[in-house]
């Protein structure tokens, strides 16, 4: 161990040195993993060894070495999220890559990240270095690497899941009972009462009642994989993704999730006939809903039937609803199975349905639009299906 000029040693810690992995040595290992944050935050600096890296010389241009990080074997590694992120919580100086010369500090690649990090002032690059090409990488590089004390604000725009769905979009893990553990040591969450559950679903569901509140457009998503137990059917089983990355502009409100289901508020319809006679499991590519309150019509179809070349289609369970976020005269949706509801005395003040909380299960995608005077409602292959529209403000607790 080297000496210091104060005379004291200087502890190095190397993550594939420093966490055991001899089956025999599980408890120090579990131990390692814990103090892997308070590691990282006291670290007096990180150097980066990525074999690509190494390979460049430091004096190459700065557009050069953005790419050349951006796409480094390092940044799409999950584990390595952490030792970017929580040592450069508000000193973004501590991280340095190694270049052919010698390290380069993450600052000097980036010479706003002391603004952006919130503990420092300093100068925004010169107008040669502001090309759009190098500003959009420098934007994407700090997506990836997000400063932590970033993580727990939540605003109707951002929650910390929108943050870290972004930074790990394009990282992977060969393990998938590590994601949760990498997510938590980020947040500050309790990673021993993570690293004692054994499954990977086991440790999602407990990783998001940690999280307490997620992008509510999140029931929107097609096609990921959820986790299978309720009431946790609505979570991604990973978010290991770019397809959430490419969400980011379109969630707006955020959800509450807790050991019951996720909560959110949203539009609503409830079918007239919810004892299966419109559900008999035929699919369908595209019908029409009648509110009975209003009389407005709405033609429904499965989510991107338009653009596909070959028409989509969706299934109505024995006790169908819809959840949509409307935005003008056209909406994206999700067909629900309603499981039960429950009644909530919120005074005089709120009016029905709003203090009805339904209990659903998301089992298909929709979009659709108000039909106006159109030829399509004189199609007779079209169906239609009656029931009463909820008001903005419906809770929905999503199993």
């Amino acid at each position: 161990m080297p000496s210091s000029q104060d005379g004291r040693g200087v502890a190095l810690w190397i993550d594939t040195l420093c966490i055991p992995v001899d089956p025999r040595l599980h408890d120090e290992r579990n131990q390692a993993i814990v103090l892997m944050k308070r590691t990282y935050t006291d670290a007096r600096a990180v150097l980066v060894l990525d074999r690509d890296l190494q390979q460049v010389s430091r004096d190459s241009s700065k557009l050069e070495i953005a790419i050349r990080v951006l796409c480094c074997g390092w940044m799409r590694r999950l584990w390595t999220l952490q030792e970017a992120s929580l040592v450069s919580e508000r000193e973004p100086w501590k991280l340095n890559f190694q270049f052919q010369e010698g390290p380069l500090a993450h600052a000097a690649l980036d010479t706003g990240l002391e603004a952006y990090y919130g503990s420092r002032t300093a100068g925004w690059p010169s107008a040669v270095d502001e090309v759009l090409l190098y500003d959009s990488l420098l934007c994407t590089i700090r997506t990836r690497i997000p400063p932590v004390h970033h993580l727990p604000q939540v605003s109707d725009t951002n929650t910390p899941f929108s943050v870290i769905a972004t930074a790990v979009a394009h990282r992977s893990t060969s393990k998938a009972r590590d994601e949760p553990l990498c997510m938590a040591g980020l947040m500050g969450f309790d990673v021993a009462a993570i690293l004692q559950l054994k499954t990977a679903e086991e440790r999602m569901m407990l990783f998001y009642t940690m999280l307490g509140q997620v992008p509510a457009d999140l029931i929107f998503v097609r096609g990921m994989t959820k986790l299978q137990t309720a009431p946790f059917r609505w979570a991604p089983a990973s978010i290991l993704s770019s397809e959430f990355a490419t969400l980011q502009c379109r969630w707006k409100p955020a959800g509450s999730c807790d050991t019951g289901g996720l909560c959110v508020v949203y539009k609503g319809f409830i079918f007239d006939n919810v004892d299966g006679s419109v559900a008999n499991m035929q699919p369908r590519t595209r019908c029409i809903v009648q509110d009975l309150g209003t009389g407005a019509e709405y033609v429904v179809q499965a989510d991107g039937c338009m653009a596909a070349k070959a028409p989509k289609s969706f299934t109505l369970p024995q006790q169908p609803a819809l959840i949509f976020q409307m935005e003008a005269k056209r909406f994206v949706g999700a067909v629900v199975n309603l499981e039960g509801y429950t009644m909530h005395d919120h005074g005089q003040d709120l009016e029905w349905p709003a203090n009805v909380y339904y209990w659903v299960e998301v089992v298909d995608h929709v979009s659709g639009s108000l039909v106006e005077a159109s030829d399509i409602t004189t199609d007779d292959k079209i169906e239609y299906l009656t029931g009463t529209m909820t008001g903005p403000g419906q809770v929905w607790m999503i199993t």
